[in-house]
């Protein structure tokens, strides 16, 4: 088997798109152009300073700028129009009415990426090297500060794909990529100063690294990253194909590592303030992401239905992570279940960091917890199915998106105003009822909470056929899939 076949066969896109992008005359002309700027502004820096001690930080800045511009800018830019060439070009209709899915088709283009970022990094590595023998850059922060930018640029790149996705009109995507050049821009001023960090107050003290620096630096790349290549995925996939669960998935991983960090090497003391302060603000973000799940419509992807787990019990554990507007309530449930589960166990794990115990105040905690939660069940489970018919519609999904947060902060703002029109001075300060973070929190709202709580389940249960039928249907699905394998077997067998 030849090496191109093989190369076919494991991503056919990344292929085509490797091929496109070196070949291309940007690439041709960029390359080169970017090294030799950067070799210039060394020497540049190098003639200024004859014999000067400690020059590495000096020549060590503006390369490493270069190299951020082409890593940060120009990949991901190729990265866009790559992604927007499927839309302007009509091949991305062919894509995913291929055997390709989704993810296969985002990790060919990211792997290109991944190919130019390296030439690039290459490229630059012996002269960023280099002002190691100038004395005053540390190659440890070197080649940390090469890996954080190389991953930095993939992250990027997903970032761009996912923007490229977000419209198939021309006009919108110019002021998509002129917002992914502002990222751009951020990412390398934050870059900038990390360098600076790392290396430019060094001056020759050896090496200046921080871990705490860099475990943010990863972190960010790492959340970016997965989150870019998910939203990507589901960008391109075929309407009738799943075009969440991608992200369901990377969320729950990353809560899942999140907390498992915390567990295991926290960076500070676990105090009960500081687990809840730790499960509200995970649980507000999870329920940022349930917006785009429950206002789904209802029904299976037929696509997705194809491809659910033959197995009952694999399709019952998948059901929250299938698209769907009722197992978009199943999957926010389960992450509270994690969170839930997490906060209460950890007294008893094995982490010398938590000093709360099992006390009164972790007890405390649960129900502020409970009581924000309950809010944000409230506004999900309870608005998304009072827009059951209007999410069928095939402008209903961005509609419901766009008015269940809409109705959530108006409910929260308000009372504010009735307050300054009746001169209210607590509800001008945000004392009431309608607020979820006064009504978790404060002492004098505790029957609030209780109502809130409630609440909040009068609207599970009003929820409950809903979360029943969509995993009715998964297993449905799931029934017919293993009928029509023995189906197929039969058929095989009395052909043989």
């Amino acid at each position: 088997m030849s090496g191109r076949t093989r190369s076919d066969r494991l991503n056919p896109v990344f292929l085509k798109e490797l091929r496109q992008a070196l070949r291309g005359r940007t690439f041709a002309v960029l390359f080169p152009a970017t090294v030799a700027i950067a070799v210039a502004l060394a020497i540049t820096v190098l003639v200024d300073h004859p014999g000067q001690a400690n020059l590495g930080p000096d020549v060590f800045l503006p390369v490493i700028v270069v190299l951020g511009v082409a890593a940060l800018g120009l990949v991901p830019f190729s990265t866009f129009q790559s992604m927007a060439g499927e839309w302007d070009e009509g091949t991305q209709d062919l894509l995913v009415l291929s055997h390709l899915s989704p993810s296969r088709i985002v990790l060919g283009k990211l792997l290109t990426a991944a190919v130019e970022s390296g030439l690039y990094v290459l490229a630059f590595l012996p002269l960023l090297l280099f002002t190691f023998l100038l004395t005053g850059v540390d190659v440890r922060d070197i080649l940390f500060l090469v890996a954080g930018l190389y991953g930095a640029s993939l992250a990027m790149s997903c970032v761009a794909m996912t923007l490229a996705g977000l419209s198939r009109v021309r006009f919108w995507r110019v002021i998509l990529l002129v917002a992914l050049g502002g990222l751009g821009f951020a990412a390398l001023l934050g870059g900038i100063e990390l360098v600076d960090q790392f290396v430019a107050r060094g001056r020759g003290l050896g090496s200046t690294f921080a871990s705490d620096e860099a475990l943010a630096l990863v972190v960010l790349v790492l959340v970016f990253g997965s989150l870019g290549f998910s939203f990507a995925a589901t960008r391109i996939a075929h309407p009738e194909d799943d075009r969440s669960g991608p992200v369901r998935v990377t969320v729950t991983v990353l809560l899942l590592g999140f907390l498992t960090w915390l567990t295991v090497s926290p960076p500070g003391p676990l105090t009960a303030q500081v687990v809840e302060r730790v499960a509200m603000a995970f649980g507000v973000i999870t329920a940022m992401f349930a917006v785009f799940f429950v206002t789904e419509p209802e029904r299976l992807p037929r696509r997705t239905a194809t491809r659910i787990p033959a197995h009952p019990a694999l399709a019952f554990l998948a059901a929250p992570f299938l698209p769907g507007g009722g197992r978009g309530v199943l999957w926010w449930l389960l992450q509270l279940g994690v969170l839930l589960t997490w906060a209460v166990l950890l007294p008893l794990a094995p982490s010398p960091a938590f000093t709360g115990g099992w006390s009164r105040s972790i007890a405390d905690v649960l129900l502020h917890w409970a009581a924000l939660m309950a809010y944000f069940v409230v506004y999900l489970a309870g608005f998304s199915l009072a827009m059951t018919r209007l999410r069928e519609r095939s402008s209903g999904p961005l509609a419901a998106r766009l008015i269940l947060p809409s109705v959530a902060i108006l409910s929260m703002v308000l009372p504010i105003m009735i307050g300054f029109l009746l001169d209210q001075q607590k509800w001008r300060n945000g004392d009431h009822a309608l607020m979820p973070f006064w009504a978790a929190t404060a002492g004098e709202a505790q029957g609030v909470r209780l109502v809130a709580i409630l609440v909040a389940a009068v609207v599970l249960l009003a929820n409950g056929p809903r979360m029943m039928r969509s995993f009715r249907e998964v297993l449905a699905a799931s029934r017919a899939r293993r009928v029509g394998a023995v189906k197929r077997s039969e058929v095989s067998a009395h052909a043989a």
